[in-house]
């Protein structure tokens, strides 16, 4: 506060009475800042003065029968800043922003080929000047820009840089329903892990390690096992394997019948985009519903959609080393009809969101959804079976109760072309696919002879 006292000393001072048309003023400052100074100057010149937050610095200069826009302008360049009036306003602007001021605007327009518009557009909004613009056409897929010549050229270098051909992945998913035996067989360790802070169980005592040396509280061996721990929600569990051995032991757990395969979908999608796969039913509900209109009350039905099944949302991250990221959203929906409302039954959902990186082409696995199964069997000899009290000994009942469990194998694949090709499942042969003939093979012409009679 000491060097304000001085300036308005000084002021009083040294100030000469030269006239009503202008006046001269002995300045001096030491060290003041240069906001308070410029304030100070435009306040004694009656005028109001706008100085962003960006101006800074400290003022000290001496002088000597000038004006006080004079006086402004000295120490305002000084420090690398100039001012425009506009109305006995006074607008404090930095060297570059008067040089733009001082530039014509040139308008260009970029069409864009990989890239949405809407995407980059708040990255080239953060290159341009006070007084530039820019526009999004969605229908073209193009960006306008209106700005000075510099600035057109920094954003021609950004969307040359952003509107590049990304990576494609193809997604194959194999959507199925396994028998235990062949869980165990893949060695897949279904359990919970001691640590971790995912799931805390209480009361259990660890029984053995897995191979990252984990406590687990279940001793399921698993034979190479390479993933992350389970998950709670869904007792979700990701594991890695070579393509080539799984597939080998898909084909031999449905020659078995350890294995139901539901579908097989195939997805390609730009690196860092989501892909959706969906597999179930869709069925719809009738409801109805009375309405009340002008007194008279109508009924009116309607159809209500209710999806079930598997529905999974990936979206892959090419990463280097030929690693790919998965982000894996699973949805499994079933519905309970015995929990049904008017008729519309209740919808059943378990979600799980995980993240695996496994190479290009390896398979990894998301089990955890387990369904049970309930059958009764009766069998025995026709119309004896039916007789009272000794029907029973002319029949059988068995009860059944089977437990399978859903796995979803999902293998991404790098494709680097511009149009992917989906792998090609051969059709087996079969009257309606016949073979086609060898090279050394000649059609045989076929000759009737005709019967004399």
């Amino acid at each position: 506060m000491k060097w304000r006292t001085f300036i308005f000393v000084s002021i009083l001072v040294f100030l000469p009475c030269v006239g009503k048309a202008e006046k001269l003023y002995s300045i001096e400052f030491r060290g003041a800042d240069i906001k308070d100074a410029a304030r100070m100057l435009a306040k004694l010149d009656g005028r109001s003065i706008v100085i962003p937050d960006k101006v800074q610095g400290s003022v000290t200069a001496s002088f000597e029968n000038t004006t006080l826009m004079n006086a402004l302008k000295s120490i305002l360049t000084t420090n690398g800043f100039g001012y425009v009036m506009d109305n006995d306003i006074i607008q404090v602007f930095s060297r570059t922003d008067l040089e733009e001021l001082g530039e014509d605007l040139i308008a260009r327009t970029f069409d864009l080929e990989y890239a949405k518009a809407d995407a980059i557009l708040s990255q080239v909004q953060s290159l341009l000047s006070r007084r530039g613009k820019v526009t999004a056409d969605a229908r073209t897929n193009s960006i306008t820009v209106m700005d000075t010549p510099d600035v057109i050229a920094k954003v021609g270098g950004l969307i040359s840089g952003l509107d590049r051909q990304g990576k494609q992945v193809l997604i194959e998913a194999k959507i199925m329903e396994a028998s235990l035996e062949f869980i165990r067989s893949l060695g897949i360790q279904w359990g919970v892990t001691k640590s971790g802070g995912k799931i805390n169980i209480g009361g259990l005592t660890a029984v053995g390690t897995d191979e990252q040396g984990r406590s687990l509280m279940l001793n399921v061996p698993a034979s190479g096992y390479r993933g992350s721990a389970p998950i709670s929600g869904l007792g979700l569990v990701l594991g890695s394997f070579g393509g080539v051995l799984t597939d080998a032991q898909i084909s031999a757990a449905e020659r078995n019948g350890d294995l139901n395969v539901l579908a097989r979908p195939t997805i390609v999608t730009l690196d860092n985009q989501p892909a959706k796969i969906r597999s179930g039913t869709k069925f719809y509900v009738k409801t109805t519903g009375d309405f009340n209109i002008g007194g008279t009350t109508t009924t009116q039905s309607n159809l209500q959609e209710i999806n079930t099944g598997i529905e999974l949302n990936v979206t892959p991250h090419v990463a280097g080393g030929d690693f790919i990221k998965l982000d894996i959203v699973a949805t499994q929906s079933e519905a309970d009809f015995a929990q049904a409302i008017d008729g519309i039954p209740a919808v059943d959902d378990k979600t799980a969101e995980t993240s695996v990186q496994l190479r290009d082409g390896e398979t990894t696995i998301i089990g955890g959804l387990f369904s049970l199964k309930d059958a009764k069997t009766v069998q025995g000899i026709p119309g004896l079976m039916k007789v009272p009290i000794f029907g029973n000994l002319f029949k059988s009942k068995t009860k059944t109760k089977s437990k399978r469990e859903l796995l979803i194998f999902l293998t991404p694949r790098v494709v680097d072309s511009a149009v992917a090709e989906l792998p090609y499942f051969e059709e087996p042969e079969s009257m309606f696919n016949p073979a086609p003939p060898k090279e050394d093979e000649k059609p045989k012409r076929i000759v009737k002879k005709r019967r004399p009679w």
